[in-house]
């Protein structure tokens, strides 16, 4: 006896999850733009941040998932407009203003804690979290936490190290903090974790790549090598 399977559930189901985004995108444009619904009722600001939050977490996520990438892209930059408009456009335009060709990513559903991904003058890749983002989540979110060991420090070689500190210094009002060592390094912070930029060295071959040099932390016992050994790191 043959077996017929439908499939037109399945595609209904994807009909009324289009038009519910399609139904979600056109009442943020019309909230964000006009301070109205689709009825045409003034919104509250309260319900508008309401709605930009749902927007942020179930249907910008659902519009990336079923292949809608440039719809999660708009309801993305709608919502952040109304739940954080100032942190939205600063980076990007920073990036434009003083690096107008380096290129800025978004970040992709699946990758935790990016919103965007663009690089420094020495090709370091460096991703962009902001609250209120599906795929942010943890510390990020809220006040963090307390822990014994944390990172203190983050190292990148470079060509210009004077370059990449003026980058840093005009997208992220990085602060240059003590130098540690005369041979042209330059130390810049947050306030919290600094950013060491050292200049390519010959002398070692890792040391004459641009990027990532290394990561430096901060340990509660000195001692803590043996777990590192244990996880098949080495010390230097």
């Amino acid at each position: 006896m043959e077996q017929t399977t439908s499939i037109t559930p399945n595609i209904e189901a994807l009909r009324a999850c289009f038009e519910k985004i399609q139904s979600r995108l056109n009442a943020a444009k019309i909230a964000y733009l006009n301070g109205t619904s689709l009825d045409g009722e003034e919104i509250t600001y309260d319900a508008l941040k309401r709605i930009a939050q749902e927007t942020i977490e179930i249907y910008a996520p659902l519009a990336g998932r079923i292949g809608m990438q440039n719809i999660r892209e708009e309801l993305e930059d709608l919502a952040f407009a109304a739940l954080d408009p100032e942190a939205r456009e600063s980076i990007v335009r920073r990036m434009e203003q003083h690096y107008p060709k380096t290129m800025i990513a978004k970040g992709l559903d699946y990758v935790p804690f990016a919103g965007l991904r663009s690089y420094d003058p020495a090709g370091a890749q460096f991703d962009i979290a902001q609250a209120h983002i599906a795929n942010v989540r943890e510390g990020y979110n809220e006040t963090g936490w307390d822990q014994p060991r944390w990172i203190n420090h983050i190292s990148i070689r470079a060509n210009d190290p004077a370059q990449v500190a003026e980058f840093y210094e005009k997208i992220f009002e990085l602060k240059e903090a003590e130098t540690y060592r005369d041979d042209g390094s330059i130390c810049m912070t947050d306030g919290k974790v600094k950013l060491l930029l050292r200049p390519r060295d010959k002398s070692l071959y890792r040391g004459l790549r641009e990027g990532l040099d290394h990561i430096g932390f901060k340990v509660e016992d000195p001692g803590i090598h043996c777990s590192c050994d244990t996880a098949g790191g080495r010390l230097e």
